[in-house]
Formats: C-alpha cells, sequence, structure tokens
C-alpha cells in the first residue's frame, strides 16, 4: 500500500474459547482452511495443535502465492 501509515489487522474470536489440556474438540472454521482430519472427525473428537499449523500453513501460502492451495474455479 502508498500509505505509510497503513495497519494489518487480522481478528476472528467468534469461536474461539478457552480450554484447559493440549487437546481441543470443538469442530469450527472455514472448509478451506480447515485441517483433513478435523473434517473427517466432525462428530468431535480431540484434536492438538497441528491443525492450526494446518491452517497457518494454508494462510501462508495464499499470502505468498495470491490464491488458496487447492483452489478450482470450477
Amino acid at each position: 500500500t502508498p500509505f505509510e501509515d497503513s495497519k494489518i489487522m487480522v481478528s476472528d474470536f467468534g469461536l474461539s474459547k478457552i480450554q484447559a489440556g493440549n487437546m481441543l474438540g470443538t469442530a469450527c472454521g472455514t472448509p478451506g482452511y480447515v485441517a483433513p482430519e478435523l473434517l473427517e472427525h466432525l462428530e468431535q473428537k480431540p484434536y492438538g495443535k497441528a491443525v492450526d499449523v494446518w491452517a497457518l500453513g494454508v494462510i501462508s501460502y495464499i499470502l505468498l502465492c495470491g490464491y488458496p492451495p487447492f483452489y478450482d474455479e470450477s
């Protein structure tokens, strides 16, 4: 952006929650960003931080390439 005072702000805490322990169990998120194991286990089985790393990878890919890694026009 040509403006020096531009700020990047990203936030979406509408589905956030604090939970004790390392395993989460709420299946939520945009399907294009969600890890495959989350989509396979929609009955709320516990999952770890790997699904967050997957989403971070998808977002990083979009920022670097300009389109989602699994994009299809049809």
